[in-house]
């Protein structure tokens, strides 16, 4: 993500100054597992990120200059345990993306909380 106005074009989303707040954080609790594998992959190209194989069970997940590694592995004790938290310049442009996209029906995840100012003082969505 380049920071600056959010834009969605296609499947990818940029903005364009930098990161500077945080704008989400993921709850994992997305399917993982090989047969889950293709449906984790899936689920963030939804929210914006570009997949890139990096073997046959391993991928990059790539947003702008930011990116983190989507593996074949499940272990509902880790996966249950996971939040990945990621700063965005504009946390109201991706709320209004994820609004659209349905993750509770499409993906069979918790829906994604709306953004609120936690007790130690940033404002978070949650996904």
């Amino acid at each position: 993500m380049h920071a600056g106005r959010l834009r969605h074009s296609g499947k990818r989303l940029q903005d364009r100054n930098g990161l500077r707040r945080i704008g989400f954080v993921h709850r994992d609790d997305a399917p993982g597992g090989s047969r889950r594998k293709l449906r984790g992959k899936r689920f963030y190209e939804t929210l914006g990120f570009e997949a890139r194989a990096l073997g046959p069970t391993l991928a990059e997940m790539k947003s702008g200059t930011h990116s983190f590694l989507l593996q074949d592995f499940y272990v509902p004790q880790y996966a249950n345990n996971f939040v990945m938290h990621m700063f965005v310049d504009n946390l109201d442009g991706w709320w209004a993306h994820f609004e659209t996209l349905r993750l509770e029906k499409s993906f069979r995840v918790r829906a994604p909380i709306a953004p609120r100012r936690e007790p130690w003082g940033l404002r978070v969505a949650y996904v």
